[in-house]
């Protein structure tokens, strides 16, 4: 039986048998949509919640254990928390909105002491928001300065209690202190040419290596994080495949990033075996992926999960050969307009962009 043939039964079956559901958050949908993913190859939708506090969607995150989904929205400049126990039916239980989340870009959860990260785009700020109640969100902290012009992005060290957020128009990474969710430091900062548009992160904390997309250099970049203090680039590679590098997603096991390319509309495999030496590996780029967006990953069955915004799209790609992408299936709909981010209520923050 070919391998995803095997695949398809064993996500037809479903994680310890719980259906498998992937969130997606759009942007001009104002929406967080529910898609049935336990047969990657019939990708079907179960429901999409659309209200102003939605207002452009921009990122999406997963409380598993509490059945809450976090959804971060760039004019809303909130962060709204959905209960997702049923994912049939989506109903909203709180919203958070202030200044200290304008233009609010990204959100990753530390499950462990339950607090939300925030990264703003026209904050240029970080925010720490309680969710220990997801009926009554409340603010810890915000921090903003020059390094967090454009934040766009943001990811946990827990082990070392250590938040990175990369900036857009500060072409850059930012280590932050958040030992403390009632006071964020800034620990240090990195810039330069290979940052421009600086984009998504995603770590590789058995190895201390941040990689970081950067959507005007077209790359992807691997930076030194054993000391937050003193961040340092490794390497960084760039080809017409990364035209607009914007998601990235982390298998560790087979030590392989893949990275969507907004302009390339496509999605990249990295060998990250050597963080020093960077090589891709294959990239896959058609219609469905136009516009390519967020990826998450169902590291189980070897599948991604590519956003798109112009296809207003979700499509499902087997990775059980990084050597060779191949598209299982795509769903396109309204409720998917300009699809930013995607979710999997699968652990790890590789799927639900939650930390524990």
């Amino acid at each position: 039986m070919s391998g995803t043939s095997t695949k398809m039964l064993q996500a037809a079956a479903g994680a310890g048998g719980e259906q498998l559901v992937a969130y997606v958050a759009s942007f001009l949908a104002d929406s967080i949509t529910s898609i049935d993913i336990s047969n990657p190859n019939s990708l079907t939708e179960l429901d999409s919640l659309s209200n102003a506090n939605l207002d452009s969607a921009q990122s999406v995150a997963l409380d598993l254990t509490n059945e809450v989904a976090y959804v971060a929205s760039f004019f809303a400049a909130s962060i709204t928390s959905i209960d997702i126990s049923n994912p049939n039916s989506l109903t909203e239980l709180d919203s958070l909105s202030n200044a200290n989340l304008d233009r609010a870009a990204s959100v990753a959860l530390d499950l462990t002491n339950q607090v939300a990260y925030v990264a703003s785009f026209n904050a240029d700020s970080i925010t720490s928001i309680d969710i220990s109640s997801p009926n009554s969100l409340t603010e810890l902290d915000s921090l903003s300065n020059a390094n967090l012009d454009g934040a766009n992005s943001v990811a946990l060290d827990l082990t070392n209690q250590v938040a990175y957020v990369t900036s857009f128009n500060a072409d850059r990474i930012t280590s932050i202190d958040i030992s403390s969710p009632n006071s964020l430091t800034e620990l240090d900062s990195l810039s330069n040419a290979n940052l421009d548009g600086a984009a998504g992160v995603a770590l590789d904390l058995t190895n201390q290596v941040a990689y970081v997309t950067s959507f005007n250099a077209d790359r992807i970049t691997s930076i030194d994080i054993s000391n937050p203090n003193s961040l340092t680039e490794l390497d960084s590679l760039s080809n017409a495949n990364l035209d607009g590098a914007f998601g990235v997603a982390l298998d560790l096991t087979n030590q392989v990033a893949y990275v969507t390319a907004t302009a390339a509309d496509s999605i990249t495999s990295i060998d990250i075996s050597n963080p020093n030496s960077l090589t891709e590996l294959d990239s896959l780029s058609n219609g469905n992926l136009d516009g390519a967006r967020g990826v998450a990953l169902d590291l189980t069955d070897q599948v991604a999960y590519v956003v798109s915004s112009t296809a207003e799209s979700i499509t499902s790609i087997d990775i059980s050969n990084p050597n060779s992408l191949t598209e299982l299936d795509s769903l396109s709909n309204g409720n998917l307009n300009d699809a930013q981010t995607v979710a999997l209520n699968i652990p790890g923050p590789a799927s639900t962009n939650a930390y524990e």
